[in-house]
């Protein structure tokens, strides 16, 4: 799945567009919220963001303490047997400035 992303990113992206991306996976997870927060764009799973939020209680993880801006959920792209029952219940745990949706 986050390799479809990235693919799809430079497939559409101008060439002389230049984001910083963050591929929030595995071994290249980052540790704090300001880690992700310098980025332009973070790549995760739902399995990563679940992680984060264990037994009822919102970890101290970099997903759900990062001051987001713009958040894209893909629901086609949501796991089986993911935690959340719904995607707006995995949208409320983040943080956001405002909260505008599209």
């Amino acid at each position: 799945l986050i390799s479809h992303w990235v693919e799809q990113l430079n497939i559409h992206l101008l060439q002389g567009v230049h984001l910083r991306l963050k591929i929030h996976h595995g071994q290249s997870k980052a540790q704090s919220a300001g880690e992700l927060e310098v980025h332009d764009l973070v790549i995760t799973t739902y399995g990563i963001l679940a992680a984060e939020f264990t037994n009822g209680e919102i970890s101290r993880g970099p997903l759900l303490n990062t001051l987001w801006l713009r958040v894209v959920l893909d629901e086609g792209h949501q796991e089986p047997l993911s935690p959340f029952q719904t995607i707006s219940q995995a949208a409320r745990l983040l943080h956001f400035p405002t909260r505008l949706f599209w």
